[in-house]
């Protein structure tokens, strides 16, 4: 899979509710439509709850799951993903009802009972398109979202076991890698197996770029390589935190459950982040079918997808981009202070709202290329991340309105690993004299 990427896209979800977005989908029809598109756009998993046609609520109706999964498998190849989370306050057995009729090939497996706070939303608007919205919201700040190991147990065994389906491990805290772990030692859970890291619930984990470089090297002390991981991000942390993951070598998931906005004040359309690129840019992917599916699959069957290749972009900037990223003799020092000598240069600029856009197609290109990255995926990911964002603004001619991902000052003294640093180093201030000495 080396320079190859699986998208994750979920449809709807059951946490945003029709007032806050006219894109939401809400009928049958919405969700297989934004389904299909999402998967002729590069989408290799499609994750999906189902809504009440008539008020937009989070319902388990099997009847409901049946209106639009047909439809979906017949008009596209990209695996179906269920949920098993449903929606809040469904029992373990409502969340289980759609699964167990459809037998899909992958589903949901929320892997921790948690607080799943989402009241704060409910702050933000005054008036509901429908009753249930607002009591729905607050109601959070007195729920926990149950997944038990008893819980676990049982849909690894009604769903894995019975019917061979395969699972996206959620893990919205680092505590979820250990429980995954549990699973793995009983034999519950076989490899290969996919984890999906979850940042930005209240309850859960923080959406902190130091918590992800933590949960990944936490995933991989405990799974070794046995494992394939993703990394979803809620709001306005989507595209930042699945830019780094993409650099540190693993896949990602968007789409209109995780956020509603394409950008500041800017409602998604559809397919979420997945349509935030120019409208006059096109995604430009090479996509092949199944290799998510042989590279998630065990000896027998497992949860499938296309997959993208590298991302095109000019030959000069994915090279300028990767030549500073991936030489390990290179001092990220230098290699930043070339990035900010080149927004700053004479050249005419224009406005580049789409630079989050620009990084993630980046981040897609440089991943086969930057073995440092590997090596080192906190500092070198980063630093490789905010080159290719000045890069690309500078060969476009453009000024990169958002903010880098790290500061040149305090960028090595954050994501170096604490064995690793000299205090001396530290005390006598950030200089490339300093770094190679440390």
């Amino acid at each position: 899979m080396a320079g190859k990427v699986i998208i994750s896209v979920a449809i709807t979800g059951g946490i945003h509710t029709p007032t806050m977005s006219p894109h939401l989908p809400v009928t049958p029809d919405e969700i297989a439509t934004q389904a299909i598109e999402a998967a002729k756009a590069g989408a290799a998993i499609i994750h999906l709850h189902a809504r009440d046609p008539k008020d937009g609520k989070p319902t388990p109706d099997p009847n409901v799951f049946m209106q639009f999964l047909p439809r979906i498998k017949q008009n596209c190849d990209a695996v179906v993903n269920i949920t098993t989370g449903g929606g809040l306050n469904m029992t373990v057995d409502q969340r289980l009802a759609a699964p167990l009729k459809a037998k899909p090939e992958m589903c949901s497996l929320n892997m921790g009972s948690m607080n799943f706070g989402i009241f704060p939303l409910a702050d933000r608007y005054k008036e509901w398109k429908h009753g249930w919205e607002e009591a729905y919201l607050r109601g959070t700040d007195d729920f926990i979202f149950r997944n038990t190991f008893k819980d676990i147990a049982r849909i690894l065994k009604d769903l894995g076991e019975a019917h061979g389906t395969r699972f996206e491990h959620e893990c919205y805290d680092v505590g979820h890698l250990y429980n995954l772990a549990h699973f793995v030692d009983k034999g519950w859970v076989k490899p290969p197996f996919f984890v999906q890291m979850i940042f930005g619930i209240l309850g859960g984990i923080g959406a902190e770029m130091r918590n992800l470089v933590f949960m990944k090297e936490t995933a991989d002390k405990l799974f070794g390589k046995n494992y394939h991981w993703s990394v979803l991000a809620a709001g306005k942390n989507q595209i930042p935190f699945c830019t780094q993951a993409a650099m540190m070598g693993g896949n990602v998931r968007v789409g209109l459950e995780d956020s509603l906005y394409v950008g500041k004040g800017k409602l998604a359309r559809a397919l979420s982040s997945l349509s935030c690129r120019p409208p006059k840019e096109p995604l430009d992917i090479a996509r092949t079918t199944s290799p998510a599916r042989a590279s998630l699959a065990s000896a027998a069957t497992m949860a499938s997808g296309d997959s993208i290749q590298r991302a095109r972009v000019p030959a000069e900037t994915m090279s300028c981009a990767i030549r500073f990223a991936s030489t390990r003799s290179l001092s990220g020092t230098f290699a930043m202070a070339v990035g900010w000598l080149m927004m700053a240069s004479s050249a005419p600029r224009k406005a580049c709202p789409y630079s989050s856009w620009w990084t993630l197609r980046m981040a897609v290109a440089l991943r086969g290329s930057n073995t440092a990255t590997r090596r080192r995926p906190g500092y070198c990911a980063s630093t490789a991340a905010m080159v290719s964002r000045t890069a690309v603004g500078w060969w476009a001619k453009s000024s990169i309105t958002a903010t880098p991902l790290i500061s040149p000052r305090n960028s090595w003294r954050r994501l170096t690993p604490r064995k690793e640093r000299k205090p001396a180093a530290i005390s006598s201030g950030f200089s490339p004299s300093a770094r190679q000495a440390a």
